[in-house]
């Protein structure tokens, strides 16, 4: 017969195998730096014959923190060293030594966000922060070259106190080229709906540019395209708004 210490010696190498299978495993996504410079042309609410130019440059740093079962990782998301100017003149647009946490599958799917708060409550710039999401996480689908393909995406927008919103794109996909990366382009059509204190939200646009992803699919390289939208708010009184965007995402080494 075993005795109890025994029996514990033996039992030993399975525990460990029991122990690793719990234990969390190390993010599949790595670190990723990048620097993102972002015109946004929009129309006085007050005044709409008037028109502002906000201007900034900001560097964003991805550092992987959880993966879980699914393969989908908490990300932390900072930003640092924000220039930004409307109409020429210095602002701040809310961004600078903030940070927020996403949820990202490995191939680059956004899932969901969370402490977006500090960069959009009370913030009159949000409208040019809440597109972030569909540059850093543009997630095209497999291709082959030659073949287009249509993939729609949703992506939350704003979501605190005062309300919360979202947009759903109906992309159409290009492989364009196939060398250490893939380059590809697309198309969207723009649906924005949601409530921002006591009115709804809504809203449509298109969206069209070029991506740079890994071959193994992932976060981009490289982002650069422009977005159109009009954004209209109904409630006891109702109100639109044009809104233009050119942007370029590069990484770091």
């Amino acid at each position: 017969m075993l005795n109890r210490w025994t029996f514990m010696i033996l039992m030993m190498p399975l525990m460990s195998i029991a122990c690793a299978k719990t234990s969390p495993r190390m993010p599949a996504l790595s670190q990723r730096d990048y620097q993102l410079r972002l015109q946004a042309k929009y129309q006085s609410m007050e005044r709409p014959t008037e028109e502002h130019v906000l201007k900034f440059h900001t560097m964003i740093s991805l550092t992987p923190l959880k993966q879980h079962r699914d393969d989908s990782s908490f990300v932390n998301i900072a930003f640092a060293e924000t220039e930004s100017h409307l109409n020429d003149q210095v602002v701040d647009i809310g961004l600078n030594a903030k940070w927020i946490e996403a949820r990202v599958f490995e191939h680059g799917e956004l899932l969901k966000l969370r402490y977006t708060e500090q960069l959009t409550q009370d913030n009159p710039y949000m409208d040019a922060v809440d597109i972030l999401w569909m540059i850093l996480f543009p997630n095209p689908p497999a291709l082959e070259k030659g073949r287009e393909r249509m993939a729609p995406r949703r992506y939350p927008l704003v979501k605190n106190a005062q309300g919360r919103a979202y947009t759903k794109s109906r992309a159409t996909w290009n492989l364009l080229e196939q060398n250490s990366s893939a380059k590809i382009s697309y198309q969207s059509d723009l649906d924005v709906y949601g409530a921002w204190r006591e009115l709804s939200l809504s809203g449509e646009g298109k969206a069209d540019g070029v991506v740079w992803i890994p071959l193994q699919g992932g976060l981009p390289n490289r982002h650069e395209g422009t977005l159109q939208r009009t954004i209209c708010y109904d409630g006891s009184v109702s109100m639109c708004q044009e809104q233009q965007f050119q942007f370029l995402l590069e990484a770091r080494p």
